[in-house]
């Protein structure tokens, strides 16, 4: 049996996994559970909050530049 440690890890690794290719709606909803976290949860789920939201914040990063690169093509 994994604990609730366990358990909270192994859901941390699937939702990182998963941020690349999120929809926007789909990471917006994550995003709104890690501040919901971050606000209100223990310490070890405030911990993987601030993972999320690391992995969110390079997913924007890699949109824009992807989005950068695009209209460079096009010019």
């Amino acid at each position: 049996m994994v604990g609730t440690k366990g358990a909270l890890l192994m859901n941390i690794e699937r939702t990182l996994q998963a941020i690349p290719t999120m929809s926007d709606e789909a990471s917006a909803g994550v995003r709104a559970n890690v501040d919901r976290l971050l606000a209100h949860g223990s310490a070890a789920q405030k911990a993987a909050a601030e993972e999320v939201l690391l992995a969110l914040e390079a997913r924007v990063v890699d949109q824009a530049a992807a989005r950068t690169a695009h209209v460079a093509a096009l010019s």
